[in-house]
């Protein structure tokens, strides 16, 4: 699907996808201490603007520290300033650590830098090769088009487990098992993929292509025996 929309491009493996050079190697470590050294002054503005969101609960901290002190030298028989619990802080003034190298974040590229020379090679491309893949494929196409978001199915005994949103943010609604068209199904397959959409409450649906070469659906519940 992605190689038909022209979001992705497939290309030879071995002979273009080369190991960079020593000058690419030294750009790459340039660009990553770089990109560490703006995270450095971003996380010292961020951790000044909590420090101020926080400077109430600081003050307060301190204070309590100096006090018991304080109480600690009133009962050696020491003097004691009073004026010394008036605390205040100058969030400028105090020097923060920078975040260490091993915790700024990292840049993952979304697209090769070096992809100058790939060579495409989409006729190589044998997926789907047969008629249980050709399935998978276009009921994977028909939903997505739909506006749904899948994931594997497999931990669910069934291909996909169909989202209607963001997974990170939604439960999936749905376990698609795709079959051929008009395939029997027997009766204990049949209760047995009931009662497993039951117990994980998610609604099983059975995905097929029929003759018009169009998707069709059919959705199993479990209501029981009453």
């Amino acid at each position: 699907m992605l190689l038909e929309k022209g979001v992705c491009l497939l290309v030879k493996p071995k002979e273009n996808l080369l190991e960079p050079t020593p000058e690419q190697v030294k750009e790459h470590e340039q660009l990553r201490l770089d990109l560490y050294k703006e995270q450095i002054e971003l996380f010292k503005d961020e951790r000044r603007k909590e420090m101020m969101y926080n400077l109430h609960q600081i003050k307060e901290g301190k204070r309590k520290k100096l006090k018991e002190e304080m109480d600690r030298k009133k009962e050696a028989g020491e003097t004691v300033n009073e004026t010394d619990l008036d605390v205040e802080i100058d969030i400028d003034t105090i020097q923060i650590p920078p975040v260490a190298l091993k915790n700024s974040l990292v840049q993952l590229y979304t697209e090769s830098p070096y992809n100058e020379a790939l060579d495409e090679c989409r006729s190589e491309w044998s997926y789907p090769s047969n008629d249980k893949e050709a399935t998978r494929y276009k009921v994977f196409t028909d939903l997505w088009k739909k506006g749904h978001y899948l994931t594997s199915g497999s931990k669910f005994g069934g291909d996909f487990l169909v989202y209607p949103g963001d997974p990170a943010r939604f439960h999936s609604f749905y376990i698609a098992v795709c079959r051929p068209y008009k395939q029997q199904i027997s009766m204990s397959d049949f209760i047995s993929l009931a009662r497993m959409g039951s117990n994980v409450r998610k609604t099983v649906i059975l995905c097929s292509v029929d003759d018009n070469d169009q998707v069709v659906y059919t959705s199993i519940q479990w209501t029981g025996i009453a």
